[in-house]
């Protein structure tokens, strides 16, 4: 009760000089944000009509007979989309300051709205001012709802970081080609590993297009031993190069030096590599070794069909040593 009594006394509070000043702020804030919004929709606008010519002059050269020359071009043309379609994330972020601006605002008026009923003397100065404040509030609660149903025509849907979905990617290319999704990954993908030794080991990754919910699995073996090198999709969404840290428990803690040239040693080992979105949903291709003086690059060559091991795709960010007989080592790439 004591309660009740002190929040209706709180709310009585509320002057016609606090509600003036309420006024007076809102309009400020409302015309900030209509410049705002008109600014940036315009932007985000351009930026999806200059990434809807880029996909449409794709698709062009898609439907003509490719070669390598057009390949390239086909790869840049679908970076450019990419960048011009994350810059639409300024506009996202308006629309959030928008929207949250808007509830926050509608909230005020609702508030003061119950301490300055208490100061009308009549029944038709109560429904005036409950009309006045749901006309007020109707704007700011549906304008956020219409305004996102702008410039919803993208060529291609990215995530808050920029990246597009793997299986978006790839239903990009099929929507205007005959390829297969392995083709699609070998042409357009081009994925590559490149592992080298210059003072520490690293392994450097490299992608054509900024690609997330993806899972890129090497495996690397002969009669004697399996080495496998599984990296997530988000170590690689800050940088491309990494560092191999042995794990505490390791019964080997061999130097960078000599788990490279262990590398160097599967040369001739069989290549497996799968890409991969999920534990059911993956690609498996053959793939080659080139070894050089200091470096060895992975890459993949030709679809294969393989099934992935539950505990192979979830050795995340991992290199294991697995020999035939013995324990294996694990080494944490960060």
């Amino acid at each position: 009760m004591f309660n009740d009594i002190c929040i209706c006394e709180f709310l009585k509070g509320a002057s016609v000089y606090s509600v003036q000043y309420l006024g007076w702020v809102t309009a400020v804030v409302a015309a900030i944000l209509a410049l705002t919004s008109i600014v940036f929709s315009q932007f985000n606008e351009r930026s999806i009509q200059k990434s809807n010519d880029v996909a449409r002059s794709i698709r062009n050269r898609l439907n003509k007979e490719l070669d390598i020359n057009k390949e390239n071009v086909i790869k840049e043309d679908f970076n450019h989309m990419i960048y011009l379609l994350s810059n639409t994330s300024i506009y996202d972020k308006t629309m959030k300051l928008f929207t949250y601006l808007s509830y926050f605002i509608v909230f005020l008026w609702w508030f003061s709205l119950l301490g300055y009923l208490s100061d009308a003397d009549s029944l038709i100065d109560k429904i005036i001012i409950c009309l006045s404040t749901i006309l007020i509030s109707i704007p700011f609660l549906y304008l956020p709802d219409i305004l996102k149903n702008f410039n919803k025509n993208k060529p291609l849907s990215l995530n808050e970081k920029g990246y597009v979905d793997l299986k978006d990617f790839i239903a990009f290319f099929k929507e205007n080609t005959n390829l297969n999704n392995s083709d699609i990954i070998l042409k357009f993908l081009s994925p590559k590993t490149n592992i080298r030794f210059n003072n520490k080991l690293e392994i450097n990754y490299s992608i054509n297009s900024k690609t997330s919910n993806l899972t890129y699995i090497v495996i690397l073996k002969n009669e004697d031993k399996r080495i496998i090198i599984n990296l997530d999709q988000k170590l690689f969404e800050s940088k491309n190069v990494f560092s191999i840290l042995p794990v505490e428990n390791n019964a080997n803690n061999q130097s960078d030096l000599s788990l490279f040239n262990l590398l160097r040693e599967m040369n001739k080992s069989e290549v497996e590599i799968f890409i991969s979105s999920s534990l059911k949903d993956y690609i498996c291709f053959s793939g080659k070794m080139k070894i050089h003086k200091n470096e060895i690059e992975i890459c993949p060559t030709n679809k294969i069909e393989r099934t992935l091991d539950v505990q192979i795709f979830e050795l995340k960010n991992t290199l294991e040593v697995a020999p035939v007989l013995g324990t294996p080592e694990k080494f944490k790439i960060k």
